[in-house]
């Protein structure tokens, strides 16, 4: 048998866009294990940039045979392209219990 270690050179996390119209869109990307400061945020017009790495947990990951990896590592990248109608330079972001949630307010409820 084997097996080789699964080491994406990308990979998008999961996530969830919610628009509350007309109040906020709320997007929630799931990043478990990783701390606040893996997670790079950039905002280019209405296009919302997630960056980041996921270091892999086992140094020694080239002398052992991996019977199964379902958990992605190495860098991540996901992009939201947020409505107009939204304003993300006054977006704000908290990371909790391995989700990163950034809230993204109403042009018209600033």
């Amino acid at each position: 048998m084997s097996a080789a270690p699964y080491h994406s050179p990308h990979w998008t996390p999961p996530t969830d866009v919610v628009v509350k119209p007309g109040v906020e869109v709320v997007i929630l990307v799931d990043l478990p294990g990783l701390q606040r400061q893996d997670v790079e945020l950039s905002v280019d017009q209405q296009r919302l940039h997630i960056v980041g790495e996921r270091p892999d947990d086992d140094p020694d990951a080239r002398a052992v045979q991996y019977l199964l990896v379902e958990r992605p590592h190495g860098r991540f990248a996901c992009m939201v392209d947020v409505p107009t109608d939204y304003d993300l330079a006054h977006a704000k972001a908290a990371y909790c219990n391995g989700i990163l949630r950034i809230v993204v307010p109403a042009r018209n409820g600033i």
